[in-house]
């Protein structure tokens, strides 16, 4: 293929997109317009609102602790050092292991 023949196949892939586009927005907003519309049940109304104060609340707010910002203490985490083999010890050294009495031994 060719660049001309290229370009015409995008050309072409961007007319139907551009055409099914338009038609999925207006078939989407031709069922909403002629979707029935809900009526919200009773149950679902709001409550009237009580204008009593609950002076109990009001005292165990007022009773809670305040902290400040310099009452927070942040904790940062601290590197452990991370034990690095030493020049005398191999891979291929011995590991000590132990005996039948629970001593260990250097095989």
């Amino acid at each position: 293929m060719n660049k001309k023949e290229i370009a015409k196949h995008m050309v072409t892939i961007g007319i139907f997109t551009l055409i099914t586009t338009f038609f999925v927005v207006s078939l989407q907003s031709y069922r909403n317009l002629i979707k029935e519309k809900e009526e919200v049940g009773e149950g679902l109304k709001l409550d009237p609102i009580n204008p009593e104060i609950k002076m109990d609340l009001l005292d165990e707010i007022q009773a809670r602790k305040e902290y400040s910002f310099n009452d927070i203490r942040i904790v940062t985490p601290t590197p452990i050092p991370t034990a690095t083999p030493s020049e005398e010890e191999a891979p291929g050294d011995e590991i000590p292991t132990s005996s039948p009495s629970g001593q260990l031994t250097d095989e």
